[in-house]
């Protein structure tokens, strides 16, 4: 179950970099994740980027301590544009009830699916400045990672 939540963290990252317009959309094509195809940034230096930004989450999700994944875009001037917050306690309250693949297919495509038709629409402009990726892992104590990807 872990190794699908990271998964969908990491598409759902790369969606939100080119509905945002974060790089140029020549760095994009569309990969299939959870059997659904999604934008996925094909740039090396920007994937490897990604991968190690992403890379400390493995930790708080194998803990089972990673309670929201925040995306955060800031403009030059570090004004926030658009957050997006994905919450995850509820996931491992009900981590109990066994679920199966299909069913996480089913929900990745519902979500980038509603999440391109709806997003794209509402973003068309074009965003250069930096997105912070933040780690929320004690709910208490609010201890947080950033980290930027410009």
């Amino acid at each position: 179950m872990e190794t699908y939540l990271y998964e969908f963290i990491e598409a759902f990252t790369h969606l939100m970099l080119y509905i945002m317009n974060i790089y140029s959309s020549e760095y994009f094509e569309k990969k299939r994740k959870f059997n659904t195809l999604v934008w996925h940034c094909v740039n090396n230096q920007i994937e490897v980027y990604i991968q190690q930004a992403l890379n400390p989450i493995k930790k708080f999700i194998l803990d089972k301590s990673l309670y929201k994944y925040r995306l955060i875009f800031k403009n030059l001037k570090d004004q926030v544009l658009k957050i997006y917050t994905i919450e995850f306690e509820q996931f491992y309250k009900t981590h109990s009830t066994e679920i199966n693949y299909s069913s996480i297919e089913n929900f990745v495509w519902d979500f980038f699916t509603y999440a391109e038709m709806c997003l794209t629409e509402q973003n068309n402009i074009d965003i250069r400045g930096k997105l912070s990726r933040v780690i929320l892992t004690d709910e208490k104590n609010s201890r947080c990672t950033h980290i930027y990807i410009l």
